[in-house]
């Protein structure tokens, strides 16, 4: 994964996508959600494939009567689909 003094963004996460840095200070280390709902980025996270990955998928939150993405409510999965990474994308939303 490259690093933000290698590669600069040149915006930090726009309209969409949360900002970066408040979204990584947050996460911590979080057990796995059960793989029993099949989701295959859950079977997908651990493996010697992934590890080069910055971002193992995308959540959004999308408005229900109109399918818009909504602003701030898009943002990168870290190893799988974590309940923390879907609470900052939802939170984020709410927030602005």
């Amino acid at each position: 994964v490259s690093s933000e003094a290698k590669d600069p963004a040149l915006s930090s996460g726009c309209v969409f996508f949360t900002e970066d840095k408040n979204f990584l200070k947050d996460m911590t280390d979080q057990k796995d959600m059960s793989t029993r709902s099949g989701l295959a980025a859950l079977d997908y996270a651990n493996t010697k494939f992934w590890c080069r990955y910055g971002a193992t998928g995308v959540g959004l939150s999308v408005c229900a009567r109109h399918e818009f993405v909504q602003k701030n409510s898009a943002g990168g999965l870290q190893k799988g689909a974590r309940y923390a990474s879907m609470d900052y994308i939802v939170l984020s939303l709410l927030k602005h």
